[in-house]
């Protein structure tokens, strides 16, 4: 799995990038945004999060720790 972070603004290349990685790859890239959350719905196939201080009961929200864990079991990770 490739790691994308992303913060906002969101570089075109990136969404770029995301849409032939989501088309070609065997396992869907997983995007974490390190600020506000943008929407991404015209990349089909991708998870994406938003990383925050207290990820409970925020949906795709997720905190450090668990943004550790994604760096760590990702074969490449692509910060923007």
């Amino acid at each position: 799995m490739t790691l994308h972070l992303l913060k906002n603004p969101v570089p075109p290349l990136a969404v770029q990038v995301l849409k032939t990685e989501a088309s070609h790859a065997a396992t869907p890239p997983v995007v974490v945004f390190l600020s506000a959350a943008r929407d991404l719905s015209e990349v089909h196939g991708i998870e994406t999060y938003h990383l925050t201080d207290s990820p409970h009961g925020h949906g795709r929200a997720i905190s450090y720790s668990r943004l550790v864990d994604l760096i760590f079991n990702a074969e490449k990770v692509v910060a923007w």
